[in-house]
């Protein structure tokens, strides 16, 4: 019977040891979490004041906040917005989460994005450059390794260069994919 207590006990303490494991390493998850919140909004926040003031709630961003399930992102409590600028909205959105994993080793997103239309939704010409340039220049901000590849029909003559342009521009004439 002494025998059988001392087991209980030892398993007592095991257990104890191992329900402040679990707490420690959720309050740890907690604080990361709320962490690359604040990085994700800090970013989404830069790139929605640098956008053309088009959207008064971008221009006046103070606060966001997404909801992956719903597949939602508010600006000031907004979510609805012209199709322009929910086009800049999902662009953005998504440019924040990849300068958040570059800002935090522990944030296990892919540092790699890839954007295609950044000039749909009757984007004008003007707001596509200048989304063009705050996406060149948060990739030059950002320390980690990463990539930004981003698809558009109207690049920015800025960055119309071996530099930032790969591949060969598509027409009417030469098509992207050449399938013979």
């Amino acid at each position: 019977v002494e025998e059988l207590q001392n087991k209980r006990d030892d398993l007592e303490i095991k257990k104890s040891h191992l329900a402040d494991r679990i707490k420690a390493l959720e309050n740890f998850s907690d604080i990361e979490e709320v962490t690359a919140a604040e990085i994700i909004t800090k970013h989404l926040i830069n790139l929605l004041h640098n956008d053309l003031p088009r959207q008064e709630e971008f221009v006046n961003a103070a606060n966001v906040s997404w909801n992956f399930s719903s597949n939602k992102v508010s600006v000031n409590g907004q979510h609805q917005f012209s199709e322009s600028s929910m086009v800049i909205l999902k662009q953005c959105f998504h440019a924040a989460l990849l300068a958040a994993s570059c800002d935090l080793k522990s944030f296990r997103y892919p540092r790699f994005l890839l954007l295609d239309g950044i000039d749909d939704g009757g984007q004008e010409l003007s707001r596509s450059h200048n989304l063009q340039k705050s996406l060149i220049t948060l990739s030059q901000s950002l320390e980690a390794s990463h990539q930004i590849i981003f698809a558009t029909s109207q690049i920015s003559p800025e960055f119309d260069n071996p530099v930032y342009v790969v591949g060969k521009k598509s027409s009417k004439e030469s098509k992207t994919l050449s399938i013979k």
